[in-house]
Order: structure tokens, then sequence, then C-alpha cells
């Protein structure tokens, strides 16, 4: 089922855009549905995991806190968080926040952002932080450079 079938706005966005007719970009918004599930690791098929990841499903998530997240940079932790892995409490609260968020910008906006984009600005000041060595996206593996550094070593 279309999820965006009752508001004309995202019809027409989806209408408009292959990266949301593709339902990339939306699934992160749905996620939050699965009630049925304490705490939920969401993965993008282009991260993976340098390590296990059973100590993650332990990170704080209570209060105002609702998302465990990698930073998007080693370096620079004011560059916000990497939305391609995250741990979460589902929550149909914060579904509810995040669509109304998501479907009170105008269709410029929407096409103009990107999920991790506004994942970052939705959950500002609400996300604690997970080691970034506990992944590695795909894109960063060099079978020459990065493979000390994806076997726990130095690259």
């Amino acid at each position: 089922m279309d999820p965006f079938y009752k508001n004309e706005l995202a019809r027409q966005l989806v209408a408009n855009s292959a990266r949301y007719r593709s339902g990339y970009w939306v699934i992160k918004m749905f996620v939050w549905k699965l009630m049925e599930y304490d705490k939920i690791a969401y993965i993008d098929g282009d991260v993976y995991f340098r390590q296990s990841a059973d100590e993650l499903f332990c990170a704080d998530l209570s209060g105002d806190f609702q998302i465990g997240v990698t930073p998007r940079s080693s370096q620079d932790r004011a560059a916000g968080f990497n939305a391609g892995m995250f741990i979460y409490r589902p929550s149909r609260d914060t579904f509810d926040g995040v669509m109304e968020t998501f479907l009170a910008m105008s269709q410029e906006d929407m096409l103009a952002t990107s999920e991790q984009d506004f994942l970052n600005k939705y959950f500002k000041g609400r996300y604690s932080l997970i080691p970034i060595d506990y992944v590695m996206k795909h894109r960063c593996i060099d079978a020459v450079s990065m493979l000390p550094a994806f076997r726990g070593g130095t690259a």
C-alpha cells in the first residue's frame, strides 16, 4: 500500500522523484512502527559491522535519547550522525512526529533534503553516539588501504 495515499503533497512527491518512488528514503520513517520489538538495529545495505553489535543493544535510549547513532565524522562531532545505521526503540509517537514533520515540508524542501539530513534535524539533541568504529561504509573498503582497518588494525 502507498504509505502516502492520504497526502496529496506526498503523492506528488512520489510521482516526481525516483528517490521517493523507490521507497528507499521513506523506509527510514516507517521503521518506527515496528512496535512489536523493544529495540532494533536499522542497517543500510552498504554498511558493514566491524565487530559484534551485541552491546549496541545496551545503548541508553531513555528519556529524550530516542536513537543511538554513529557520528558522520570521527574528526567533527558537530557534523551530525550517519543515518545508515542506528539503534532505536520503536514508537508510534516518534513515527507520528517524523511523518508530521516530513509532510509539513514544502515539495521543494522534500526534494532537496536527504533522509540523513532530515533525521539529523528531527533528532537534533535527542540522540546518543555509538563509537564510529562499529561500522564501515562499503565505499570505505579499499582492498589496499583499508583492509587493515577492516580487520581491526590501523590503515
